[in-house]
């Protein structure tokens, strides 16, 4: 697997927990400790340049997953 496919997968993976939860983006963006426009570009599949390990351990804290699992 690539790294284009490790990101793919984050991004397709936190839309599908923020949909699965129905937070909505705002929440989500709020959990995650970014902006609303960062978390749209990442729902688009639009991974940032930059993606502070924060909003990595504040994902797998609320939802109770490894970061790894973020990425697979």
């Amino acid at each position: 697997m690539t790294r284009t496919d490790e990101f793919s997968l984050f991004c397709h993976n936190v839309k599908h927990l923020r949909i699965s939860n129905q937070l909505t983006q705002q929440e989500m963006a709020h959990i995650m400790g970014i902006g609303v426009n960062q978390l749209r570009r990442i729902e688009r599949n639009d991974f940032p340049k930059r993606l502070g390990a924060c909003a990595l351990v504040n994902l797998s804290r609320h939802f109770h997953c490894s970061i790894s699992s973020l990425f697979s």
